[in-house]
């Protein structure tokens, strides 16, 4: 059973394989292609769950938007008054 064989080929060596066969035999491959089978489906079912699970937690996990915090204002301190233009000593003159 080589894979460059074609599948018709391939299908009447395995049934001359089966003829050659004991009764035990076939009933022994019979059962671990059967739990072959099994495997392979099961397999496929957990993907499946793995893959159901990361989507729900993807969908649980938007980030919420932060709350920026309201910077508050110091004021300025005056430093030289009078430069400002009309300071309290100009206005005390007039």
């Amino acid at each position: 059973m080589s894979p460059g064989l074609s599948t018709t080929t391939t299908r009447t060596l395995e049934v001359q394989e089966m003829k050659a066969m004991s009764h035990k035999e076939r009933e022994k491959r019979k059962r671990r292609k059967e739990k072959e089978e099994e495997n392979k489906k099961k397999k496929k079912r957990r993907r499946r769950r793995k893959e159901e699970e990361k989507k729900k937690k993807k969908k649980k996990k938007k980030k919420k938007k932060k709350k920026k915090k309201k910077k508050t204002k110091k004021k300025k301190k005056r430093k030289n008054v009078v430069e400002r233009g009309r300071g309290r000593e100009e206005k005390r003159g007039k």
